[in-house]
């Protein structure tokens, strides 16, 4: 089996509560950093010398100044602060008014966008089914220009033949009208 892996190793607090919990659930530490209430209290002087007295009467004029400043606090919060929240919300709702009224801005945007994008690709594949007819007709016109010329160079090579072949035929009528004479002028010399 492979060693436990070491949890927490970059947390000592966290390491020390999994060790707590492991060791049987014991009860946690009081902390030793938490909150001081200490100087919320208003105990007497611990002496009857003077510096325990100017002492005492330092946080006791210290907490009197904090209370008399909370109840100021208190005052001004309950003559202006419903004003203050009914403005703050009259100000949020005309925010909120503000961000619909851009929302539906950019709705209508992007579905003009959208509109004008659908005309543009409809117009388009139009053009392109048009372009594509188009090259089509081209494509067999030219295979019909090249049959065409495919036969009119057989009829040319078929002319040349038959030109040819009238050409021979004429040496070949020629020879035979030579051969008959000379048959016949053999012919008349033997009977001679």
């Amino acid at each position: 089996m492979p060693p436990l892996p070491d949890l927490f190793a970059a947390s000592p607090l966290l390491a020390a509560a999994l060790q707590r919990v492991e060791a049987g659930a014991q009860p946690l530490a009081a902390p030793t950093d938490g909150l001081d209430t200490a100087r919320y209290g208003l105990p007497g002087p611990e002496t009857d010398d003077e510096a325990s007295w100017r002492a005492a009467f330092d946080n006791a004029s210290a907490q009197l100044e904090h209370q008399r400043l909370r109840l100021g606090t208190l005052d001004l919060m309950g003559r202006f602060g419903a004003n203050a929240w009914r403005i703050d919300n009259f100000l949020l709702e005309r925010n909120i008014e503000r961000v619909k009224r851009e929302l539906e801005d950019v709705r209508a945007r992007t579905e003009d966008v959208n509109r004008r994008r659908k005309a543009s690709q409809t117009e388009a594949g139009e053009r392109l089914t048009e372009l594509e007819s188009r090259w089509t007709r081209l494509v067999s016109q030219n295979l019909q220009l090249e049959i065409a010329n495919m036969c009119v160079r057989s009829s040319a090579t078929a002319l040349t033949w038959l030109s040819a072949l009238e050409n021979e035929l004429g040496e070949l009528s020629k020879r035979e009208g030579h051969l008959k004479a000379r048959i016949e002028g053999l012919s008349a010399q033997a009977a001679a």
